[in-house]
């Protein structure tokens, strides 16, 4: 009787442990999944901000110039592009994606932000200046 009864408890403890050590694997494995979308969500607004660089870059050489410009490649696995719009007068509003994709070329993660710009096409060097409110993530 006494062989038993620690047969049962012994069966009964592997079985708690093993209900716990299968709970704690579900938490690890979807902990995983979300810190490897977070780092592609990042990538992403890396990317974003690239364009939104480059959007300044092409608005304040070219003061005219509107359109969609891209894709353009940041690394293998990260890719951009932007918008300018002109507000009127010195304004232009960038809008820019940024792309993340996995190594099989799939995409993984996307970005949007977009920002108003003043000072653009006014003949002096260095007066260009977000307009303060106007940045934008979605």
């Amino acid at each position: 009787m006494r062989k038993a009864q620690i047969i049962l408890i012994v069966v009964f403890l592997l079985l708690v442990v093993s209900l716990f050590m299968f709970i704690l694997y579900n938490i690890w494995e979807v902990e995983g999944k979300i810190a490897s979308l977070e780092k592609a969500n990042q990538k992403a607004f890396w990317g974003a901000e690239a364009g939104l660089e480059y959007g300044k870059i092409y608005s304040r050489d070219n003061p005219l110039l509107t359109g969609v410009f891209g894709p353009f490649t940041l690394s293998s696995d990260i890719k951009f592009f932007f918008s300018i719009q002109n507000l009127g007068g010195n304004r232009r509003r960038i809008s820019a994606v940024g792309r993340y994709y996995n190594t099989g070329g799939n995409l993984i993660s996307e970005r949007r932000i977009r920002v108003d710009i003043d000072g653009i096409g006014d003949a002096i060097i260095g007066n260009e200046q977000v307009i303060s409110g106007s940045f934008y993530q979605y």
